[in-house]
């Protein structure tokens, strides 16, 4: 009994660990732009979850669009170094619903670069 207690301790540290190493930091890598959803547009080639912090940093003009009603990310960083980078929430009479859930815990614009947040 008191072995399988301990595996158990041990198989839940680990569960533990594996949650906290996949949340991180998630860069867009893609400079013609393209879906938020698409795994290669990011540098780290992972969709942004609930728990990461979000770059749209990339110089250069490009627009990303989220598709979907759900996107969550704990901090978004947009604005390049130079062009303008642009984040497009589909609207209604594209896809027929709103992105309902769409959360972010902070937002920061970084100077220097042009930015644009469209709802359209």
């Amino acid at each position: 009994m008191y072995r399988i207690i301990i595996m158990l301790t041990i198989a839940l540290a680990v569960l533990c660990l594996t949650s906290t190493l996949s949340a991180g930091i998630k860069d867009w890598s893609n400079p013609l732009g393209g879906n938020w959803f698409l795994a290669t547009n990011w540098s780290q080639s992972q969709i942004p979850q609930g728990t990461d912090t979000v770059n749209i940093t990339l110089a250069g003009t490009y627009v990303v669009t989220i598709d979907s009603n759900n996107a969550s990310v704990i901090r978004l960083v947009l604005g390049g170094s130079s062009g303008t980078q642009t984040l497009r929430l589909l609207s209604p009479s594209s896809y027929g619903v709103y992105p309902k859930n769409w959360t972010v815990g902070s937002v920061t614009l970084v100077p220097g670069g042009g930015f644009d947040f469209v709802f359209v």
